[in-house]
């Protein structure tokens, strides 16, 4: 079957940029329910939105006595979802003086915001958000699959490492109580989930999906309690004819025809179900993150639309985040990309040149040593080394979002068809990886629909 032969692929993607953790779940505390405003967005309102996710801050502390060069951070950070992580201080900062002088109304982060829970690292997040807030931007998070309760927070010492302490859900709403969690008109009593009305006629629907109770399991989770918060109050949102954008660290729904299959644990279960019942609620918009890829896709049912907005990781190349502009209920979205940050880089590399590189070196030893006898694959030498960079290629695209297969790339695709046995399972999975969705995924336009 399709699905057993492309395990071991499988199993490398979903490590390579996963981040599911072992979590306990604590619920907060209900608010009562505030008198609603009468006030709409409207024409006159033009406001600017930031989107970043998957921070995976590293608090400099845990990376000591050049750990980075170490046996024990060099495999992690090529099995897990490291990436550039060692640069995720340099990289944070550049991003938040950035949106300073980009001035949004509102910056909406969908989780991972520390690299695997740590205490010190979050610390170090909520210090730079207060900047944000001080200068009068209102900022909303979630938790991701990183933050809260995590199994590996990891310090690195030359070439020991150590555990060190994360946080529990309560600390989680607390520390992030400037960023949501205080200024919530409504919170779930099964869930890290809240509502916010930054503006009158607006609101956040800041939805925890991460699976941290009771026991630890992979892949995003919404309550069926929870489920029915949301369609109390979406109901209400609809009968004042609110915009309501949604906030989500996993996928609601696939950006890919590989997602389900290869990448299960960045979506929700039953997503079908789950997706469905929200458009039926009339959610039109999700912010997530999740998959570090920058991706937008939509799913039509019954005549009406939601569209999953992915934004990239900030560790993870090209280093994206978004910039969204609401008005007259509509919602225009571009991304941008850090080009530069206040760091030495390696040969003096600019920081774009660097990153894609070490990315695409870091892929081929990765996607290489999958195929060889100790990670289970048997193929011939010269196999591997032709598979290799047609899957690095893929999967660099499929992160980078808006994917364009050049016709010498997909000959080269093509030519694995000659080969016996011929390899099924990658060509359908490289193949697939190229395909983009239904829309366009760097730049998009939203048209908010009214369904009253």
């Amino acid at each position: 079957m399709r699905i057993q032969s492309i395990f071991p692929v499988v199993l490398a993607l979903i490590l390579f940029i996963s981040c599911e953790k072992d979590n306990l779940l604590v619920n907060s505390d209900s608010l009562a329910q505030p008198q609603l405003k009468s006030n709409q967005i409207n024409n006159s309102n033009h406001l600017k939105i930031a989107v970043i996710s998957d921070i995976h801050y590293m608090d400099p502390s845990l990376l000591q006595n050049n750990a980075q060069y170490s046996p024990k951070f060099q495999s992690d950070r090529m099995t897990r979802h490291y990436v550039l992580v060692e640069f995720s201080t340099s990289i944070f900062n550049k991003v938040i003086s950035e949106i300073l002088a980009e001035k949004p109304d509102i910056v909406l982060i969908p989780g991972d915001l520390a690299k695997e829970g740590e205490a010190v690292s979050h610390l170090d997040v909520v210090a730079q958000l207060q900047l944000l807030k001080s200068a009068g931007i209102k900022v909303y998070v979630v938790p991701g699959h990183s933050d809260i309760n995590n199994n590996y927070p990891v310090a690195y010492n030359g070439i020991t490492f150590s555990y060190v302490p994360t946080i529990s859900s309560l600390q989680f709403a607390s520390l992030y109580s400037d960023f949501g969690y205080n200024d919530a008109i409504f919170k779930d009593d099964n869930s890290l989930s809240y509502i916010a009305e930054p503006y009158p006629g607006l609101w956040i629907l800041a939805l925890d999906a991460a699976k941290y109770s009771p026991t630890y399991a992979k892949g995003g989770r919404i309550k069926s309690e929870t489920m029915q918060w949301i369609k109390e109050h979406m109901e209400q949102a609809k009968q004042n004819n609110y915009v309501v954008l949604g906030l989500m660290h996993h996928n609601v729904m696939p950006h890919s025809d590989v997602e389900s299959q290869i990448f299960p644990t960045m979506l929700l279960d039953d997503w079908k179900a789950r997706a469905d019942s929200l458009i039926s609620y009339g959610l039109q918009v999700m912010f997530t993150g999740s998959a570090h890829s920058t991706d937008i896709t939509m799913l039509e049912t019954a005549g009406k639309r939601l569209y999953d907005i992915e934004t990239g990781s900030l560790v993870t190349p090209p280093s994206s985040y978004r910039l969204c502009f609401l008005k007259n209920k509509e919602l225009e979205v571009i991304t941008k990309y850090i080009t530069s940050i206040p760091a030495t880089l390696p040969n003096n590399q600019n920081f774009t040149d660097y990153s894609l590189q070490d990315f695409s070196e870091r892929l081929d030893i990765y996607f290489h040593d999958l195929f060889i006898p100790k990670y289970g694959g048997s193929l011939p030498e010269n196999i591997v080394t032709y598979m290799t960079p047609l899957l690095r290629n893929a999967f660099m695209a499929y992160v980078a979002g808006d994917e364009r297969l050049s016709p010498s790339e997909q000959t080269k695709i093509d030519s694995l068809n000659y080969i016996t046995p011929k390899p099924d399972n990658i060509i359908w999975g490289v193949t697939s990886l190229w395909k983009d969705l239904n829309t366009k995924d760097q730049k998009w336009h939203v048209k908010l629909m009214d369904y009253n």
